[in-house]
């Protein structure tokens, strides 16, 4: 996973970490299952690499910890920051070589007219090999619903240290070969 995900709980793996310290929860997660995958800002060269990121994630506005976890991810520039992992999401922000902000949200029909909207929010920066993220993920449900279901507010801070380079990011090298002639190889 990359430092732009780990702030995305491990629970939500299909949802691409978006920065080097970025994480995704929510309980209207699943109701975004079928949907095609975010676009928005891309990640530029000076934050590629191998980083070492902490995460806390918080309910908004309380400051006990919900969950804490460390991760390794590889960032490569060029990918996107986010990845919707199927959850329709619309992507915007700007991303510069020190600098990450980003809002995704989707609108979603949870029964009748009972409707959820998830926000992402969140803001990166990048002093060398260091990184600081904060995300914040809310969750709002329409009159629609009745009460049945109440707004959420979660917070993921992360701080990441890029421990290696990756210089031949996302490329994979490839020689033309026949089948037999591989498989000639491993007799």
């Amino acid at each position: 996973m990359n430092p732009i995900a780990s702030v995305i709980p491990h629970r939500h793996a299909s949802v691409r970490r978006l920065l080097p310290a970025a994480v995704l929860t929510g309980m209207a997660i699943g109701l975004f299952a079928a949907r095609v995958e975010a676009d928005g800002p891309t990640i530029p060269a000076a934050w590629q690499g191998v980083w070492n990121t902490t995460t806390i994630e918080r309910v908004c506005g309380n400051p006990a910890i919900v969950n804490q976890e460390s991760q390794l991810d590889t960032l490569c520039a060029g990918q996107p920051i986010f990845r919707g992992g199927g959850l329709g999401l619309t992507c915007s922000g700007t991303a510069t070589d020190t600098h990450f902000d980003w809002t995704c949200s989707s609108t979603e029909v949870v029964f009748g007219q009972c409707t959820a909207t998830v926000t992402f929010a969140g803001v990166a920066t990048r002093t060398g090999d260091s990184e600081q993220t904060v995300v914040t993920i809310t969750t709002q449900y329409s009159a629609g619903c009745g009460g049945l279901f109440p707004d959420t507010c979660q917070e993921f801070t992360s701080t990441g240290t890029r421990t290696a380079d990756v210089p031949h990011c996302g490329q994979v090298a490839i020689e033309p070969m026949t089948w037999s002639s591989i498989k000639g190889q491993f007799r």
